[in-house]
């Protein structure tokens, strides 16, 4: 289902506000697929790209992916490829029983006579909510939008859903380009006067420059520079840090952040490289290192 409408959902059926919904869908998760630890999970939860990936991923038994939207455009169509998918043989009629059955104004009516097992404890709310697509677009606010789109973007283009806020990105020369990219993490103090900007390519070879500091302070690492400038690194941006431990290539680090987390390349540069010009303008890297 569209992340953007799920996180809609998910804020009133678990008692959220949508930005904490938001933040849920975006959220990494160090056990995730490319991580031993998820052998022993039956459902990776992680992102939404992540939890969908770990489905597509699966080796043990055949996959199929059915869209929401499907369901709701060709009722009859969608389930019945789905059942078929899954071994059944049943009758046009039969098929078509069971989904006015499951009308979503039927179901909401059983709900409020006998309840439904899948409702939140203790919610004030029912579970059946509206039953509709595309309603994020009247709840959720640009920035929302932004950082669903920017965690999310590659496996929702993917699979047909309209990208409304996502920065476009050009590949020229071989160089990332990007228009007004958030940064990973916050610059804490700005240097005067400001650095130019950089440009990164895949081939950029990075080296962490041999008198860069760290602490860690709350939830962000906290680079000083050479120069003395501060950055800060949010949970992901310290765990890039780390990988690049040893000198690599930019794409040697997308590939091994692929790898690890079980995203697609599109996704990693969206999420990498607004940090990683952070540290390259910031003096984080070894200024012989930088040529692309």
């Amino acid at each position: 289902r569209d992340p953007r409408d799920v996180a809609c959902s998910a804020a009133r059926h678990f008692s959220l506000s949508l930005d904490d919904a938001v933040d849920m869908l975006c959220r990494r998760d160090p056990s995730s697929p490319g991580f031993p630890a998820t052998l022993t999970s039956r459902q990776p939860q992680g992102s939404w790209s992540e939890h969908l990936d770990s489905w597509r991923r699966l080796p043990a038994f055949p996959v199929a992916v059915f869209r929401y939207e499907d369901f709701l455009d060709e009722p009859r169509s969608t389930f019945h490829a789905a059942l078929t998918f899954g071994g059944l043989d049943l009758t046009s009629a039969e098929v078509d029983g069971a989904v006015e059955l499951t009308a979503f104004d039927r179901l909401a009516a059983r709900e409020l006579a006998a309840g439904f097992t899948e409702r939140a404890a203790n919610s004030p709310v029912p579970f059946f909510r509206k039953g509709k697509a595309g309603g994020w677009r009247e709840e959720l606010s640009e920035e929302q939008v932004r950082k669903i789109e920017r965690n999310n973007g590659a496996l929702m283009a993917e699979y047909g859903y309209e990208l409304m806020g996502r920065p476009e990105r050009m590949q020229v020369g071989g160089h990332l380009l990007k228009q007004q990219a958030p940064s990973s993490g916050p610059v804490l103090f700005s240097a005067e006067p400001e650095k130019a900007q950089v440009r990164l390519s895949l081939d950029t070879q990075l080296t962490r420059h041999p008198q860069v500091l760290s602490a860690q302070i709350a939830d962000d690492l906290v680079l000083v520079t050479a120069d003395s400038q501060l950055l800060g690194l949010d949970h992901m941006g310290a765990v890039v840090w780390d990988v690049l431990s040893e000198p690599m290539t930019c794409r040697v680090l997308v590939d091994t952040l692929c790898n690890r987390f079980g995203i697609d390349e599109v996704t990693c540069l969206d999420d990498i490289t607004p940090m990683l010009e952070l540290l390259l303008r910031g003096g984080a890297f070894a200024k012989d290192e930088r040529a692309g």
